[in-house]
C-alpha cells in the first residue's frame, strides 16, 4: 500500500503553481494545520475532497465537515499569528481544533500567490481586458442596458489595447514575472467609465466604492494605465503614477493622496478583489486531479462587509 498522503500531491501542485519563496517574509504560507500522525499510513487513493475559501470563517469549517472535506485551501492564513496556548474559547484556536479533530489539512498560499506570475494580481489585471469571469453575468452586477451602451467593444486579441502587464515592484530575481501589484499599460486610452464597468464585471458586483481623481469627470476622463494590488493596495500603489488605482481597501489618506494627484480609486472591498480567483484555480485543480480527488468552491464564503 502507497503511505503517501495523496493530499500531498496537491500541496506540492499548488506549491507548483504559487513557490512559496514568493511570499513576504511577514506572511504566514503553506501547510498551517496538519492533522496526521507521525508515521500515520494512508492510502494513495484516499477520496480527497478540498474546499477552496479566502477566509476560514466557522462557517466554512462547518462547510468542509458537512462536505465530508479533508483539506481545505484557504487563501488567507489561519493560523496567521503565533500562539502560545490552546484554547477554544479563541475562535482561530477553535478553528484549528475541529480541523484537526476532523482530519482537514489547511493549506495557505496568500502572498505567494498574489505575487506569483498567474496568481491573483494577474488575474486582477486582465479585469481591464476582460469584461466577464466564468459564470459572472451583467445583470449579477447591476449593470444597465444603457451602462453597456458606455462599454467600448472588446477585440478579440486583447493585444490590440493592452500594451504590457508587468509588476509594480519585481521579484525577477526569484521568480520570472513575479512581484507585488501589477501595472497595466493600454495601448490607446479608453473611458474610465468603460473600464469601471468592466472591473465590476470582473468582480461579479452590483456595487464598488469609487473616487474621481481631482480636476476630472468621469464624462471626459481616460485611462492608459491601471495598478492593481489584491486586497489592502494602500503600502504597494502609494507610490506608483497611473491612472487609475484598482483594489480591495485603500485607508482615507491614501485615497486623498491618490486623488490629489489626479489618480482615481476604485475599491472592491478587501476579500471581494481576491474571491473570483477561486474559480480559476478550481479550473486548474480539476484539470490537473481526477476522482477520487474533488474540488469546491466554499458557498458560505463572502466578504464580511456589504454595500447598502
Amino acid at each position: 500500500m502507497d503511505s503517501r498522503d495523496p493530499r500531498d500531491d496537491i500541496v506540492d501542485f499548488l506549491k507548483g503553481l504559487f513557490p512559496l519563496k514568493l511570499a513576504e517574509s511577514w506572511d504566514n504560507v503553506g501547510v498551517l494545520v496538519d492533522p496526521r500522525l507521525p508515521g500515520e499510513m494512508v492510502p494513495a487513493d484516499l477520496p480527497t475532497n478540498v474546499l477552496l475559501t479566502i477566509d476560514m470563517t466557522e462557517r466554512v469549517v462547518e462547510e468542509a465537515i458537512e462536505k465530508g472535506c479533508n483539506m481545505i485551501v484557504a487563501y488567507h492564513p489561519s493560523p496567521f499569528t503565533s500562539f502560545k496556548k490552546v484554547s477554544s474559547r479563541n475562535i482561530t484556536q477553535k478553528l484549528v481544533l475541529k480541523c484537526i479533530k476532523n482530519n482537514i489539512l489547511v493549506y495557505s498560499p496568500h502572498t505567494a500567490c498574489d505575487n506569483a506570475s498567474g496568481g491573483v494580481n494577474d488575474w486582477l489585471a486582465s479585469g481591464v481586458i476582460a469584461p466577464q469571469m466564468y459564470a459572472w453575468t451583467p445583470d449579477r452586477c447591476g449593470i444597465t442596458e444603457q451602462d453597456g451602451k458606455n462599454i467600448q467593444a472588446i477585440p478579440e486579441n486583447p493585444g490590440d489595447i493592452l500594451h504590457t502587464i508587468s509588476p509594480i515592484v519585481s521579484l525577477e530575481d526569484i521568480e520570472h514575472g513575479a512581484g507585488r501589484g501589477r501595472l497595466v499599460t493600454l495601448q490607446e486610452p479608453q473611458n474610465l467609465w468603460s473600464v469601471v464597468i468592466r472591473f465590476k464585471l470582473h468582480f461579479g458586483l452590483r456595487r464598488v466604492r469609487f473616487a474621481l481623481g481631482n480636476s476630472l469627470t468621469m464624462s471626459n476622463a481616460t485611462v492608459r494605465t491601471v495598478a492593481v494590488q489584491a486586497g489592502s493596495g494602500g503600502s504597494v500603489l502609494k507610490d506608483v503614477q497611473a491612472d487609475l488605482f484598482v483594489t480591495g481597501e485603500m485607508s482615507h489618506h491614501d485615497i486623498l493622496a491618490a486623488n490629489a494627484k489626479g489618480i482615481s480609486v476604485l475599491l472592491a472591498e478587501h476579500s471581494n478583489s481576491e474571491r473570483p480567483f477561486l474559480y480559476m484555480l478550481l479550473e486548474k485543480l480539476s484539470k490537473s486531479f481526477k476522482p477520487p480527488r474533488s474540488f469546491a468552491v466554499s458557498e458560505n464564503d463572502s466578504d464580511p462587509i456589504d454595500i447598502v
